[in-house]
């Protein structure tokens, strides 16, 4: 379990603490586990807003969150949201993955990237005065859609995504849930809110992913974890799902 722990926790972010071998079963145990690598995120930026609140206007400390947040994942979210974006200009499945390939970023991600970072700034900075059981939420269930993805849909990676080997995928799609759940409870009404919104999201989007990519890659799974948080965030910004 602490491995199975470790290892999801070195995937979804830049610190150390994956084992040196890991088997590509050992990956694919992981991903039952990403919605508990969404505590990290949340005590890293309800830690950030609240410390930097003491200095910083709240639109700075809004800032200097994102940023920290980026660094802690190594910024592989935004490049996948900007691959995905740019593949979306493709015609066919083949089209848009050669798109993705292309390490220039083309209009579609420059334009994604800067609604992105525009939004998470200005979203985050309502959240200031939140306890850290609403960020507990958020960044959860934005791990838990990466999973899902992974447990349902099917994998044209040609990266890491391809060394996963997903064993039983209807067991890691409940442990995976069972989690989300757990850790939502803490801030219910709102986990719950949040789990259904990204639920729904999720079931809108894939026939969209099946048709224009074939299937998923990690670019994509980055892409997801990004716009199934920022739309968490607008839905916390809404007066009636406040704390």
């Amino acid at each position: 379990m602490l491995k199975t722990l470790r290892i999801a926790v070195g995937f979804l972010t830049v610190l150390p603490v994956a084992p040196k071998k890991i088997e590509p079963a050992d990956l694919g145990r992981s991903v039952a586990l990403f919605p508990l690598v969404g505590i990290i995120y949340a005590v890293v930026a309800w830690g950030s807003l609240r410390v930097s609140t003491v200095v910083f206007s709240e639109e700075i400390a809004s800032w200097l969150t994102v940023l920290l947040l980026t660094v802690l994942n190594g910024a592989i979210h935004w490049d996948g949201l900007i691959d995905t974006a740019d593949g979306l200009g493709g015609r066919t499945p083949e089209q848009t993955r050669a798109l993705m390939k292309d390490s220039r970023m083309g209009a579609f991600g420059g334009i994604a990237l800067g609604f992105l970072v525009i939004g998470k700034i200005m979203l985050l900075k309502s959240l200031i005065n939140q306890p850290l059981a609403v960020f507990i939420a958020l960044f959860s269930v934005s791990r838990w859609a990466m999973a899902f993805q992974i447990y349902s849909q099917p994998s044209v990676s040609e990266g890491l995504l391809k060394c996963f080997v997903i064993g039983n995928r209807r067991v890691g799609l409940v442990i995976a849930s069972g989690l989300t759940l757990l850790l939502g409870l803490w801030s219910f009404p709102v986990g719950g809110v949040l789990l259904g919104l990204t639920l729904l999201m999720l079931l809108l989007i894939n026939p969209l992913l099946r048709w224009k990519f074939g299937g998923i890659t990690g670019d994509i799974l980055g892409a997801t974890n990004e716009l199934i948080e920022l739309s968490c965030l607008l839905v916390l910004n809404i007066e009636s799902f406040r704390f």
